[in-house]
């Protein structure tokens, strides 16, 4: 809470024909649930927003299609620093080439990182943990995310995460490196620490 409370979020489409809502009643429904929102059974939505609803964020969207066509649609969440930042992130990644173009370089981004080293076993599915998801893991769970099953409270943890750094050693070296000073920077002087 504390990290997020001076942020704007934003979400947004690459489709004109829109409507949104920012009350969960609305999208809901009376006595509603995520299974059947009312919200799928209206024409539009009536653009409420304000701080005494109950928050939440949705945006619908028309798409027409013939038989046998394709076509993408974006949806783009997220937060900024202020509402003027918001609205520069949310058109700059709203269209649907911008979107394409930024998943193309996260997923270099990832095969780069994940990539710095290889397992090959006769285990096909040892192979797949090993290559990318385990990792993958370790590095969005664990340390940027700071949740996991022991630790699911956003700290960063000395001894749980400090253990799982050593995961980082092979593919992001310098992560581990400073998850290493992080924690020997708390710990106090006759060599003990807290847990978080």
């Amino acid at each position: 809470q504390l990290d997020f409370s001076g942020r704007v979020a934003f979400f947004s489409t690459s489709e004109t024909k829109r409507t949104v809502t920012c009350d969960r009643s609305e999208f809901l429904g009376r006595n509603g649930s995520p299974a059947t929102p009312a919200a799928l059974r209206r024409p539009s939505l009536a653009g409420k927003a304000g701080a005494s609803l109950d928050p939440a964020a949705a945006i619908r969207c028309e798409v027409d299609l013939a038989p046998g066509d394709r076509r993408d649609v974006v949806f783009v969440l997220g937060a900024a620093a202020d509402a003027p930042q918001a609205r520069d992130l949310a058109r700059r990644f709203a269209g649907v080439a911008a979107a394409h173009h930024e998943l193309t370089r996260v997923w270099g981004l990832w095969n780069d990182l994940l990539g710095a080293i290889r397992v090959e076993t006769p285990d096909p599915g040892l192979n797949l943990l090993a290559n990318g998801w385990l990792p993958y893991q370790t590095l969005a769970c664990r340390f940027w995310g700071r949740s996991g099953f022991y630790q699911s409270g956003g700290a960063y943890g000395f001894r749980d995460q400090l253990q799982d750094s050593l995961a980082l050693l092979l593919f992001a070296p310098q992560l581990a490196r400073e998850h290493l000073l992080r924690c020997a920077g708390r710990q106090f002087r006759e060599g003990d620490v807290q847990h978080w």
